[in-house]
């Protein structure tokens, strides 16, 4: 037959896009050079079959065998080629739309092509074998493979108060982020205490509770064992909630278990507290966090979310009122507006309340020109801002004129450091996402910015540090409840830049938690409820 002309291709690349008006028309005109395919895959199809000088064209010299495929759209297809004659090529022709190539399954694997895809229509779809080189013949296999249509996750099943619901996570569920997603709905009312709970002995459970308002409510595996997500909140709104039940790990499947439970209903909605007695006093905070830094080269994910998240979870568990507060995000973030709020908002909190200061966001290590006693490594610390840096002896003197407690969290790399220079002084204590030689890694198992933010979140908003459930949070309790944390999810990739150390077997993270209670006394009480 004539030539069709395609596009050149590209060595290696995967998943190319030809967008040459009349391509598209010209393969779809192709007939098929092979015996007719059932109507549609439900389960794996082989083919094997041969490229040949009998076979058809293309322009550039290439044969290909062409065969149809009738599918349904958010199905699931997976089309390998396998040939130790020649170099195979697949297209993916659609019945509208752009189609889709691949020369090379991996850049190390020159027998096998391969395309995976997620189905945006339906109707009869082709699939072409061809070769990267012209002329080229032999045998081949072919394999073909749709699942079932996938069940869309803004369509939520009911999830009843007391109920035990036995699901499971299919490759015809919803795909979100490479996480295969059940979505369920619960009505809900202000003050309720609710448990939300998935086991499975299959899979790492993740578990996401969404309020009425948005915003998101994630656990990932129960304070330890990562075959178990539970959230337990009291819901400070009326309305419908959304539960969404998936996955640590991509595209994991497996039967689990999803139970809703709720305690006798509180007697009114949760309030604002009132003011506390003296020596029990209120908590005052300033809350940063930085994704987009100016480049984008620096930017973060999560890490302004962190600082949103922080300041949620004081005013539900830590006595924070509306107005004793700032949150300042990526531009609104300068040395300017910053160094202001600790001044404004630390001169507010009075001798027994706590100041609370929180950053998410780069960190860095700068050469001291001088030497000092404390700190003789010859380094300062820093935190970067969005418009410049704070280093650890200026944050001491930022905070020097707060007159009550000083909580200071960093979740930053080397942010270890600042614990010599500003914990020093009375009445701080300091929570620091890694020691001072060491980076923080982004928490993406829990779509934080840094594993420090998650924990203290859950720590103090869903009351998880209150191991002995008297209402109150004590500097060992959250200590303790931390370094648990830590030991039990932190266990992330190694280091190797040449600034910083790596610690650590293989069996445990290099990025170790700081506490530093200076003058804190464990049972001190910094949260109450």
């Amino acid at each position: 037959m004539s030539g069709l002309p395609l596009m050149p291709r590209r060595r290696g690349s995967r998943f190319l896009r030809l967008l040459w008006c009349g391509v598209l028309a010209a393969i779809a005109s192709l007939t098929p050079s092979v015996g007719a395919q059932a109507p549609r895959a439900d389960a794996t199809q082989t083919q094997r079959g041969s490229l040949t000088r009998g076979d058809e064209q293309l322009e550039s010299g290439e044969f290909v065998d062409t065969y149809s495929y009738r599918w349904q759209a958010r199905q699931r297809v997976t089309v390998e080629l396998i040939s130790s004659n020649f170099d195979g090529y697949l297209v993916l022709v659609p019945p509208s739309g752009d189609q889709i190539e691949n020369d090379e399954a991996d850049d190390n694997d020159a027998d096998r092509a391969l395309i995976e895809t997620d189905l945006t229509g339906s109707g009869t779809y082709k699939v072409l074998v061809t070769s990267y080189e012209p002329g080229e013949t032999g045998d081949y296999t072919l394999r073909v493979s749709a699942t079932g249509t996938r069940r869309d996750a803004n369509r939520t099943e009911p999830l009843a108060f007391g109920q035990t619901r036995n699901e499971r996570l299919a490759p015809s569920d919803d795909l979100v982020d490479e996480k295969f997603v059940d979505a369920y709905g619960f009505t809900g009312r202000a003050g309720d205490r609710i448990t939300l709970e998935m086991s499975s002995d299959d899979i790492d459970t993740y578990l996401t509770l969404v309020p009425p308002d948005g915003g998101e409510i994630t656990d990932d595996d129960g304070g330890a064992d990562t075959n178990t997500s539970r959230i337990a909140i009291t819901l400070r709104q009326s309305g419908q909630y959304r539960v969404l039940a998936s996955s640590y790990d991509d595209r994991e499947t497996g039967p689990y278990r999803l139970n809703l439970q709720r305690p006798a209903r509180a007697a009114a909605p949760e309030r604002d507290p009132a003011p506390a007695p003296t020596g029990r006093g209120n908590v005052y905070g300033v809350f940063v966090g930085i994704s987009d830094y100016e480049g984008e080269d620096n930017d973060l994910e999560y890490t302004a979310d962190d600082a949103r998240m922080i300041g949620r979870a004081l005013a539900l568990g830590g006595r924070m009122r509306d107005g004793d507060a700032v949150t300042l995000v990526d531009r609104q973030a300068t040395g300017a507006n910053v160094r202001r709020a600790i001044a404004e908002i630390g001169r507010r909190a009075g001798p027994d309340d706590l100041f609370v200061f929180f950053f998410s966001g780069h960190g860095d290590r700068v050469q001291r020109a001088g030497r000092q006693a404390a700190d003789p490594d010859g380094f300062d610390e820093t935190i970067s801002l969005y418009d410049g840096d704070v280093s650890d002896d200026e944050m001491n003197t930022l905070l020097a004129p707060v007159p009550g407690a000083v909580l200071l969290i960093l979740d930053s790399c080397f942010s270890g450091g600042f614990s010599k220079d500003v914990i020093s002084s009375p009445r701080r204590m300091g929570l620091f996402s890694s020691e001072e030689d060491v980076t923080s890694g982004v928490a993406d198992k829990f779509r934080a910015g840094g594993y420090l933010s998650k924990f203290f979140a859950d720590a103090v908003g869903e009351r998880r540090a209150d191991k002995d459930r008297d209402g109150a949070i004590t500097a060992l309790e959250l200590s303790q409840y931390l370094h648990e944390r830590y030991r039990a999810d932190v266990k992330s990739s190694r280091g190797g830049a040449e600034n910083f150390v790596s610690t650590g077997g293989r069996d445990t993270g290099y990025q170790h938690l700081v506490v530093d209670r200076g003058s804190i006394s464990p049972f001190d009480v910094l949260f109450r409820f």
